[in-house]
């Protein structure tokens, strides 16, 4: 007997992982394709959300595309250049870099 997974199975299963280590608040599976992400910044005087949207090509482990918000930076390419290589864990990496480097240089 084959037990069906969902293509994001793997994802899930590293994130629950490391949700103490990064900071992830909470995640969501949204649909079959969609996994909402909400880790917490608190490198600054006040803490925020920032919340990544991946989405997933439907039956498939293909990153199709990815939404960040709770930055003021423009990671449309940073974005572009995950996807393309299917690199989900690289751009959530990437993605956190960037927020807690731009919320220290706040201070």
């Amino acid at each position: 007997m084959k037990v069906k997974t969902h293509p994001y199975a793997r994802y899930t299963a590293a994130i629950a992982l490391h949700q103490s280590i990064l900071g992830l608040e909470t995640f969501h599976v949204e649909s079959e394709n969609e996994l909402q992400l909400v880790y917490r910044i608190s490198s600054t005087p006040e803490p925020h959300d920032l919340k990544v949207k991946l989405l997933f090509m439907p039956n498939t482990r293909q990153l199709a595309d990815a939404e960040v918000t709770g930055i003021d930076e423009d990671l449309a390419y940073l974005v572009d250049l995950h996807v393309r290589s299917n690199d989900a864990p690289g751009l959530l990496v990437a993605v956190l870099a960037r927020a807690r480097d731009s919320s220290n240089s706040t201070n």
